[in-house]
This record gives C-alpha cells, sequence and structure tokens, in this order.
C-alpha cells in the first residue's frame, strides 16, 4: 500500500475502524483504507500500537466499559416504538370493527384479508374474532408498559456483575437512544464520543425527572 495514511487523533480515527482494533487487536486499522488482510511494511518510527494507546489516553469519554443505564434507555426506546405500533394496529382493529357492524346491517359479506397481511408481517397471531385480537395486542401493550416502568425505576442501579463489554452493542444503543443513525466508516472516534455524551446527559436528564416525579 503505497502514500499511507495513518489515523493519529480521534478526530481522524473512525469508530469502525476502532472497533475492529478493539475485537481484532489488529492495529493495522489504524491506517486508512486498511482491508484486513493486506501486508503492510510501516516505516520503523511508526508504532500503530503506540499511537492507539496515545488516542484512548486522550479520549475525553471512556467508552470501553458497559453502561448499564443507556442499554435500559435503550431497551425503554425500543419499548416506545413497539408501543407505538400496536397503538396504531388496536386503530385499524377499531376501524375493522366499526366496517363489520356495516356489513352484517347491510348484509354484504366482510372481508379480513388486509388486518390478516398486516398481522402475518408483524408476526401476530391471526383470527376472525376481532375483539379477543384487540385484547392479545392490548395485552403486549400492558407488558411493554410494565417493562418499561421497570427499566426506569432500577435506570440509576449499578449491575456490579455487568456483562463483558461490547461495542457493537453499545453503537446500536448509541442510535436508539438518540433515535438517529450514522455511517460508522465515516464518523469519527471524537464524534462518536459526542454522542455519548448526548446520550448520558439524556439519560441523566430522565433520571432527575424521574426523582422529580
Amino acid at each position: 500500500m503505497n502514500n499511507l495514511k495513518i489515523y493519529r487523533d480521534h478526530k481522524e480515527l473512525p469508530i469502525w475502524n476502532y472497533k475492529r482494533i478493539l475485537q481484532t487487536g489488529n492495529f493495522f486499522y489504524m491506517i486508512s483504507d486498511y482491508d484486513g488482510h493486506e501486508q503492510i511494511e510501516l516505516p520503523e518510527d511508526v508504532s500503530l500500537e503506540e499511537l492507539f494507546a496515545e488516542i484512548q489516553s486522550n479520549m475525553s469519554v471512556d467508552i470501553n466499559e458497559k453502561n448499564e443505564d443507556m442499554i435500559k434507555h435503550s431497551h425503554i426506546e425500543r419499548c416506545k416504538i413497539q408501543i407505538s405500533l400496536y397503538a396504531s394496529l388496536i386503530s385499524v382493529i377499531q376501524t375493522k370493527q366499526k366496517q363489520k357492524t356495516l356489513c352484517d346491517q347491510l348484509n354484504i359479506d366482510f372481508n379480513n384479508d388486509d388486518l390478516n397481511s398486516l398481522l402475518s408481517e408483524i408476526r401476530m397471531p391471526k383470527g376472525d374474532d376481532l375483539e379477543k385480537q384487540k385484547e392479545i395486542i392490548l395485552e403486549k401493550i400492558q407488558k411493554l408498559e410494565n417493562d418499561m416502568q421497570s427499566s426506569l425505576q432500577n435506570m440509576e442501579k449499578e449491575d456490579p456483575e455487568s456483562e463483558d463489554f461490547d461495542i457493537d452493542e453499545q453503537i446500536i444503543n448509541v442510535k436508539i437512544g438518540l433515535e438517529i443513525d450514522f455511517d460508522e466508516k465515516t464518523t469519527s472516534l471524537h464524534q462518536y464520543q459526542l454522542y455519548i455524551k448526548a446520550l448520558l446527559n439524556k439519560i441523566e436528564q430522565i433520571n432527575k425527572l424521574n426523582k422529580n416525579g
């Protein structure tokens, strides 16, 4: 590889490269466009491992640890998305109930294929009894709301036996928690740290609201 471009600080190093170094121990990911297989000869005065260690020592946020609050917040956001989906589904079922009532009054056939197709897409059990179908979904909403409440109540509790740090899981939690998406290959480690700060600040505000609520 000619004209080596070596990442020398956290504003240059993409989070994807940082992740690959953590996962593989291969410090050649400190080099731009390294594909994981290419043989590279480095100048004698260059130590990729030392550069990586220096970047880590200068980081403003320690991202190499599992943050239980971040995981719980991500779970809460997932629950909110599911509840919103199920609430929309309840509205659809209520509309179908009105249609069925009208069809019965006019003595015409009632077609439920569109609802059954929708239920199949989200892997929900199908049935002809619309009221029972609605009750099943309401039970799922109640379970999600209970899960959310449990996570909120335990948001500030430490887990002394937390599992090992997984940066892939952390990245997913950051994306869900901030309701954003980003390209890991073009997002610098510095920018990723700012995302983590923003999420931790968001969680802190939620904790304060829970205390005062």
